[in-house]
């Protein structure tokens, strides 16, 4: 009996730390399924989703300067929260000639290789957007007339989101305008 109560006792430690392992290896599982099922089905729909989009006006001043009227809007699309840094405007003034070299003009390849004609940072936006806030800006700019031109205007958000627990993630999001520079009447 002693010597049985014995190996009972040794074992007893074994089994102890066999136990031990089998719960450290079933929450590291646990662990592990939480989070790839956290990242494969939640992940997604908290996605920032910033929504921004804008309108464009050219109105007659003058015989020579027209104003340009350029409503920005920014909404909060998602469920998740993000926070607005600032918003770059910058506004090309593009001959007809230029975008009529070929049968199709990209905006975003003029912009790339182009300088802007204008351009200013705004904090205007600088906001923590909650999920559906929206913020709307009103910019009047004042240009010459050139009715043989194109006006492109461009919105960079720069927006600040919650990647993780411990880490934040910074992105672009860019809204685009267009109008041929032209007065009805005038020529």
């Amino acid at each position: 009996m002693r010597k049985l109560k014995a190996v009972l006792l040794a074992n007893a430690g074994m089994l102890e730390i066999v136990k031990n392992v089998t719960e450290i290896v079933a929450i590291l599982i646990a662990a592990t399924w939480a989070i790839y099922s956290f990242h494969l089905k939640d992940a997604p729909i908290l996605e920032t989703s910033a929504r921004s989009f804008c309108e464009l006006q050219i109105d007659s001043m003058n015989e020579k300067k027209c104003i340009l009227k350029y409503v920005l809007h920014m909404k909060n699309g998602g469920v998740t929260s993000f926070d607005v840094d600032s918003v770059r405007i910058s506004y090309w003034i593009i001959p007809n000639d230029t975008m009529l070299k070929s049968n199709y003009f990209s905006a975003v390849d003029y912009v790339k290789e182009t300088a802007p004609d204008y351009s200013m940072l705004d904090h205007g936006f600088s906001y923590h957007y909650v999920p559906d806030k929206e913020c709307i800006e009103r910019y009047l700019f004042f240009v010459d007339k050139k009715p043989d031109c194109g006006i492109l205007i461009k919105a960079n958000f720069f927006i600040q989101g919650q990647k993780s627990f411990f880490s934040n993630e910074y992105f672009w999001d860019d809204t685009y305008s267009f109008r041929i520079h032209c007065v009805p009447g005038e020529k």
